[in-house]
């Protein structure tokens, strides 16, 4: 009961877990891109093009961000770019970032969880202890269904029952 309880809180913390994780990453994406001044040359040239006005909560300061017109596939260059990495870089692009090590250190660190693969609680019937698991009547394997027995059982009994009445 109480590790069925613990697992339910995790399962129902890590949604909130996720929901900051995904804030944060998208913080840290605002703070890689180009700052664009109006000072800039090359912006006073172009055409007008719309501009996304995002406010840091922690900096309180404004970053402009221009939206392009065209959409932009990252993924395919960001691809291609890693492939061409040699081996030490490449590890240290898996590495897991600092804001994803805190949020695991946070999820381990509160009370009463305990975090545990969803697979394991499919291995219950496996297990020697099946408190919770309610008793199936028996089954005939499958080959024995094949074979017909039932059949023969069946008209056993109607014999039986026709020679006692």
């Amino acid at each position: 009961m109480r590790l069925e309880k613990e697992r339910w809180i995790g399962e129902e913390q890590m949604p909130h877990v996720q929901e900051e994780h995904k804030m944060s990453m998208k913080a840290e994406e605002q703070k890689c891109l180009q700052e664009v001044s109006a000072e800039d040359e090359t912006y006073e040239e172009k055409e007008e093009t719309a501009v996304d006005v995002i406010k840091d909560k922690a900096k309180e300061d404004l970053n402009l961000v221009i939206l392009s017109k065209e959409r932009v596939d990252l993924d395919d260059e960001i691809e291609e770019e890693i492939l061409k990495l040699p081996k030490r870089k490449l590890k240290n692009l898996r590495r897991m970032t600092v804001t994803e090590l805190q949020q695991k250190v946070n999820l381990k660190a509160s009370s009463d969880i305990i975090l545990m693969p969803q697979h394991w609680s499919f291995k219950r019937k496996y297990s020697q202890d099946k408190r919770g698991i309610g008793k199936l009547a028996w089954k005939l394997p499958d080959f024995l269904k094949r074979v017909g027995i039932m059949k023969v059982r069946q008209s056993l009994r109607k014999r039986e029952d026709r020679k006692s009445r």
